[in-house]
Protein backbone atom coordinates (compact mmCIF):
# COMPACT_ATOMS: atom_id res chain seq x y z
CA UNK A 1 0.00 0.00 0.00
CA UNK A 2 1.03 3.24 -1.06
CA UNK A 3 1.66 5.97 1.76
CA UNK A 4 -1.22 8.08 -0.12
CA UNK A 5 -3.53 5.41 -0.20
CA UNK A 6 -3.11 4.92 3.46
CA UNK A 7 -3.65 8.39 3.99
CA UNK A 8 -7.09 8.79 2.47
CA UNK A 9 -8.30 5.55 4.48
CA UNK A 10 -7.07 7.03 7.58
CA UNK A 11 -9.01 10.32 6.84
CA UNK A 12 -11.88 8.43 6.41
CA UNK A 13 -11.68 6.64 9.88
CA UNK A 14 -11.31 9.98 11.22
CA UNK A 15 -14.38 11.14 9.30
CA UNK A 16 -16.68 8.58 10.36
CA UNK A 17 -15.68 9.46 13.49
CA UNK A 18 -16.53 12.52 13.84
CA UNK A 19 -20.04 12.08 11.87
CA UNK A 20 -21.05 9.73 14.53
CA UNK A 21 -19.77 12.29 17.29
CA UNK A 22 -21.86 14.92 15.18
CA UNK A 23 -24.71 12.28 15.35
CA UNK A 24 -23.93 12.36 19.59
CA UNK A 25 -24.24 15.47 20.26
CA UNK A 26 -26.58 16.56 17.68
CA UNK A 27 -28.80 13.41 19.46
CA UNK A 28 -28.99 14.53 22.80
CA UNK A 29 -29.14 18.12 22.29
CA UNK A 30 -32.85 17.48 19.99
CA UNK A 31 -34.06 15.23 22.97
CA UNK A 32 -33.53 18.20 25.27
CA UNK A 33 -35.18 20.91 22.71
CA UNK A 34 -38.29 21.63 22.62
CA UNK A 35 -40.54 22.90 20.32
CA UNK A 36 -40.17 26.90 20.66
CA UNK A 37 -36.36 26.05 20.04
CA UNK A 38 -37.29 24.89 16.56
CA UNK A 39 -39.63 27.70 16.04
CA UNK A 40 -38.62 30.41 12.85
CA UNK A 41 -36.83 33.18 14.19
CA UNK A 42 -35.43 30.88 17.22
CA UNK A 43 -31.92 31.32 16.82
CA UNK A 44 -31.77 27.99 19.26
CA UNK A 45 -31.07 25.47 16.73
CA UNK A 46 -29.21 27.27 13.80
CA UNK A 47 -26.85 28.33 17.06
CA UNK A 48 -26.61 24.64 18.47
CA UNK A 49 -26.13 23.34 14.62
CA UNK A 50 -23.28 25.57 14.51
CA UNK A 51 -21.54 24.93 17.92
CA UNK A 52 -21.91 20.77 16.92
CA UNK A 53 -20.18 21.59 13.30
CA UNK A 54 -17.16 23.19 15.09
CA UNK A 55 -17.08 20.97 17.89
CA UNK A 56 -16.94 17.91 15.61
CA UNK A 57 -15.46 19.07 13.20
CA UNK A 58 -17.84 18.02 10.41
CA UNK A 59 -19.07 20.33 7.40
CA UNK A 60 -23.33 19.83 6.26
CA UNK A 61 -23.09 17.25 4.04
CA UNK A 62 -21.60 14.87 6.66
CA UNK A 63 -23.92 16.61 9.71
CA UNK A 64 -26.58 15.71 7.31
CA UNK A 65 -25.39 11.72 7.03
CA UNK A 66 -24.86 11.82 10.57
CA UNK A 67 -28.49 12.88 11.12
CA UNK A 68 -29.87 10.46 8.58
CA UNK A 69 -27.44 7.65 10.56
CA UNK A 70 -29.48 8.64 13.29
CA UNK A 71 -33.15 8.68 12.09
CA UNK A 72 -32.54 5.21 10.95
CA UNK A 73 -30.91 4.27 14.23
CA UNK A 74 -33.90 5.65 16.39
CA UNK A 75 -36.18 3.28 13.56
CA UNK A 76 -34.65 0.31 14.25
CA UNK A 77 -34.88 0.71 18.09
CA UNK A 78 -38.57 2.51 18.24
CA UNK A 79 -41.84 0.81 18.44
CA UNK A 80 -42.85 3.05 15.28
CA UNK A 81 -44.11 1.61 11.99
CA UNK A 82 -41.17 1.96 9.82
CA UNK A 83 -43.36 2.03 6.48
CA UNK A 84 -45.57 5.22 7.63
CA UNK A 85 -42.70 7.06 8.57
CA UNK A 86 -41.90 9.73 6.45
CA UNK A 87 -38.38 9.99 4.18
CA UNK A 88 -37.42 13.59 5.22
CA UNK A 89 -37.11 15.73 2.05
CA UNK A 90 -33.25 17.11 1.64
CA UNK A 91 -32.94 20.90 0.33
CA UNK A 92 -30.21 21.45 -2.05
CA UNK A 93 -28.26 23.70 -0.03
CA UNK A 94 -26.11 21.42 2.28
CA UNK A 95 -26.98 23.57 5.43
CA UNK A 96 -31.01 24.32 4.93
CA UNK A 97 -30.84 20.45 4.89
CA UNK A 98 -29.34 19.99 7.81
CA UNK A 99 -31.78 22.61 9.94
CA UNK A 100 -34.94 20.69 8.30
CA UNK A 101 -33.39 17.41 8.99
CA UNK A 102 -32.83 18.48 12.02
CA UNK A 103 -36.45 19.73 13.34
CA UNK A 104 -37.57 16.14 11.75
CA UNK A 105 -34.91 13.97 13.67
CA UNK A 106 -36.37 16.03 16.73
CA UNK A 107 -39.79 15.25 16.06
CA UNK A 108 -38.74 11.37 15.10
CA UNK A 109 -37.30 11.52 18.62
CA UNK A 110 -40.87 12.65 20.09
CA UNK A 111 -42.91 10.28 18.33
CA UNK A 112 -40.00 7.11 19.41
CA UNK A 113 -40.20 8.76 22.86
CA UNK A 114 -43.90 8.94 23.05
CA UNK A 115 -44.59 5.50 21.66
CA UNK A 116 -41.94 3.99 24.18
CA UNK A 117 -43.10 5.78 27.20
CA UNK A 118 -39.83 6.90 27.78
CA UNK A 119 -37.56 9.89 28.11
CA UNK A 120 -36.21 11.21 24.71
CA UNK A 121 -32.85 10.96 26.23
CA UNK A 122 -33.22 7.19 26.69
CA UNK A 123 -34.89 6.27 23.60
CA UNK A 124 -31.56 8.77 21.86
CA UNK A 125 -29.35 7.19 23.92
CA UNK A 126 -30.76 3.07 22.64
CA UNK A 127 -30.34 4.37 19.46
CA UNK A 128 -26.91 5.84 19.44
CA UNK A 129 -25.64 2.60 21.06
CA UNK A 130 -27.18 0.77 17.41
CA UNK A 131 -25.89 3.49 15.62
CA UNK A 132 -22.22 2.87 17.12
CA UNK A 133 -22.47 -0.93 16.33
CA UNK A 134 -23.97 -0.39 13.04
CA UNK A 135 -22.07 2.16 11.59
CA UNK A 136 -24.79 3.64 9.61
CA UNK A 137 -24.08 7.34 7.96
CA UNK A 138 -27.36 7.56 6.10
CA UNK A 139 -30.27 6.05 4.57
CA UNK A 140 -28.18 4.12 1.70
CA UNK A 141 -25.33 3.77 2.91
CA UNK A 142 -23.79 6.75 0.79
CA UNK A 143 -22.54 9.92 2.75
CA UNK A 144 -25.50 13.08 2.11
CA UNK A 145 -24.44 14.71 -1.17
CA UNK A 146 -26.04 18.28 -2.49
Amino acid sequence: MRPTEMHVAESSVAERDAVRRFACHAGFGLALMTRDDLAEGNLSLPLALSAWLRFTGVEPPGACSGLLGLRRALLETSELDTKSEPTPLLARDPSKALVGLAIYVHGLIARSSSSARDTSVAVVEEALALYDRGAFSSTDGRPYEA
